[in-house]
This record gives C-alpha cells, structure tokens and sequence, in this order.
C-alpha cells in the first residue's frame, strides 16, 4: 500500500489502539534508543498510558541523546533505558503489548532476522510489533532526493571507514515473507516514496 500520510503518525496511531484494549496500562518496547528522537515521540504517547523500556547497546544513545530530551519534557518516569544488544535478549523477562523499531532493522543486516525472532518470544499473544524503516534506494528525481541521496551514501561511508555500522535495506517483499516464516500474521504495510535527507542531528550522531 503506498500513501502520502506520515509513516510515524500511522505508528503512533496504531500503538495508540493498544490503549483502548488495556485499560490498565500497556508495555513497550522502542528497540533501539538511536538519536532518542522516536523515544521521546513514545514517551510523550505513552504517558500516562502506560511504561516504555528502551533497548540499546550504545549507552551514550541514552546518556547523550535521549535522556536529556526525555528531562526537559519530564518524561523521564515513562521510560526505562536497558543496555542490551537487540540481537539477544534471551535475559529480558518481560511480556510486551507492542514492539517498535524504527530505522533499526537495516542497520542490523541478516542479524536482524535474529533479533526479530527472539521478540517474537517477548510479545503477549495479542502483542504487535511495529516495523518503520528504509526500503533499498532508487535514483534521484530532483535536487532533493539527490541531496537526501547524498546523505545517505556519506552516512554509510563514514560508517564503514569506520568500521561501525554498515547498512542494508531490504525490499518490502523480503521482510513480508521472512515475517510470516517467524509466525508473525500481517495486518498491514505502507510504503512512501517520500524521501528527506538527514537532518543535521542525525548526521552528527
């Protein structure tokens, strides 16, 4: 399905249905805290709602960039940041009502088949998990897309002189078919052809 409408809007929505479900209070989980912008996106969601644990294995994502977000808007009590690689969280005793992952999966590579194999083990039987992030990148149409382009590739550039993330987005087709093959049932997918370039905060972290 390809739409216009703002893909983490569509996220927010659908978490939000957890809700109405559970009155008492929901669980999830942000897999992986990144730059902390998604987090506090959940975090201002989730308040009130219920708690949210933020997965990442990087502490300086929690100690750099999301906490302080997460303090200024006195969000700090919503969420608890755990130090843990997605990949294995076979130590995590938890029982969540939805998972979100957003421009993670194609930074992990087929290790991300792993780790969405063990979430499978950490959602209750009605839980969902929710998947935002690149699809495999066309050629530029405009000035725009060339400079979003441009911001990408340097990305992965920097990445891998590095010797840090390298990363590979994988066609929607790919993840549908591995996604059933895990027993995970399909509600729905949205594509965009909507491309931004990075902004100046990601490309610093």
């Amino acid at each position: 399905m390809c739409v216009q409408k703002d893909l983490i809007q569509i996220a927010l929505d659908l978490i939000k249905e957890s809700f109405e479900a559970n009155p008492e209070g929901v669980l999830w989980m942000d897999a992986a805290t990144g730059a902390g912008n998604t987090t506090l996106k959940l975090a201002r969601l989730l308040k009130g709602k219920g708690e949210l644990i933020s997965i990442d294995k990087d502490e300086s994502s929690w100690t750099e960039w999301a906490y302080p977000k997460l303090e200024r808007e006195n969000l700090l009590d919503v969420v608890k940041y755990i130090k843990e690689d997605l990949v294995d969280l076979s130590e995590l005793k938890c029982n969540f009502h939805g998972i979100f992952t957003h421009a993670t999966l194609s930074v992990m590579g087929y290790t991300a088949l792993d780790a969405v194999s063990g979430w499978r083990k950490l959602l209750r039987p009605d839980g969902r998990l929710i998947i935002l992030d690149a699809l495999p990148q066309e050629d530029a149409h405009d000035e725009d897309e060339e400079i979003a382009n441009f911001s990408w590739n340097l990305i992965k550039a920097v990445n891998i002189l590095e010797g840090q993330i390298i990363h590979d987005e994988f066609p929607p087709e790919f993840w549908l078919n591995r996604l059933k093959d895990l027993g995970f049932s399909i509600e729905d997918y949205y594509f965009t052809n909507e491309r931004k370039s990075r902004s100046e905060e990601s490309l610093e972290e």
